[in-house]
């Protein structure tokens, strides 16, 4: 489930948007609808959301200025406006998208499909730790091994073989305890 706030100061602007993503994304929990940039803030610290919709021109702060609120955005922004000159402003906030009033459901559905796989895809974050964690892990050694022989296959414990010698076309593995256990392969194998 995606989490998502809305923030657009026109409310026909806003139950459009909800609509479109009740319709087109079920995927998508609509956590709050905000018709300031104000009250956005307050939802985003509330409900940590996944995804903001943005209007730009709003009355008293507009959308930029509301993100400039922010050391770090923690979510994904797809700004919604009827004005297409602030594209390019809003690539510099790594928007997600910038969708033209009124929107078009295949360009949101496209939207959050790009969500959804941004979300699948690790992070930066996640593969350092993977890293960190295997780095400081204590290395795992195989215990036990399988041995083809001319009556079968046997199992042995790594820690019970004292060396082995090659013989021809086989290899003898000698065993603590002076038990010798020929191989049908050779030592390169």
């Amino acid at each position: 489930m995606i989490k998502c706030v809305l923030i657009d100061d026109e409310s026909n602007s806003l139950e459009m948007m909800e609509w479109l993503l009740k319709t087109y994304c079920p995927q998508v929990k609509i956590e709050a609808m905000c018709n300031s940039a104000e009250k956005g803030l307050e939802a985003i610290h509330h409900y940590k959301p996944d995804v903001v919709f943005l209007d730009i021109e709003m009355p008293h702060m507009n959308g930029f200025d509301m993100l400039e609120q922010f050391d770090k955005l923690f979510f994904d922004v797809v700004f919604c406006t009827a004005y297409d000159q602030f594209a390019i402003k809003a690539f510099k906030y790594s928007a997600l998208n910038y969708l033209l009033k009124p929107v078009d459901p295949d360009d949101l559905k496209e939207t959050i499909n790009r969500l959804e796989q941004k979300k699948s895809a690790p992070s930066q974050d996640q593969i350092k730790l993977l890293l960190e964690n295997i780095r400081h892990s204590p290395k795992q050694t195989v215990q036990r091994i399988a041995l083809t022989t001319n009556d079968g296959m046997i199992f042995v414990s790594t820690s019970d073989i004292i060396y082995c010698e090659a013989e021809s076309n086989y290899t003898n593995i000698v065993l603590a305890g002076g038990k010798k256990i020929m191989v049908s392969k050779v030592l390169k194998d």
